[in-house]
């Protein structure tokens, strides 16, 4: 793939930007905008994705081993689907289990009390209820 090596991305807007064959891994994207992006099957391994919007971004197969995601915006658009990836997911730094499920820490700041919003919905179950458990209509895992 492409190299970014060296390129400054932190806090860039890359709303519409195409990616493919850019290599990602490592990356310093905090705060950058990544709304509506195509990043199925994307190697985010060690990326800094910490307050980074990825509202609508469509993450399939991508692997978030070792990503920081702490104070990244989520919405109810975003795609996250395969079983390493969500588990890559449930490793990153900034996604934490709780008693509503999974959440993503907010990032510090000297007058803030650290919260931990909840993850989209359909993130979180995704996360929780194993595929089988999809599949049957009694389970509270069950799409409605």
């Amino acid at each position: 793939g492409k190299s970014l090596a060296g390129v400054q991305l932190a806090g860039v807007n890359l709303t519409g930007a195409n990616l493919d064959g850019v290599d990602l891994s490592g990356q310093d994207l905090t705060g950058t905008n990544l709304s509506g992006l195509d990043l199925s099957k994307k190697n985010l391994r060690n990326t800094n994705l910490a307050r980074a919007n990825i509202s609508g971004v469509n993450f399939t197969g991508a692997d978030f081993t070792g990503a920081n995601l702490t104070g990244a915006k989520f919405d109810d658009k975003v795609v996250i689907e395969g079983g390493k990836t969500l588990e890559s997911l449930k490793q990153a730094d900034g996604i934490r289990r709780n008693s509503d499920g999974y959440c993503v820490e907010d990032y510090p700041h000297a007058d803030l009390v650290q919260g931990c919003p909840s993850l989209p919905e359909h993130i979180v179950k995704a996360l929780i209820c194993p595929a089988s458990e999809k599949k049957s209509k009694s389970s509270p895992c069950a799409k409605t």
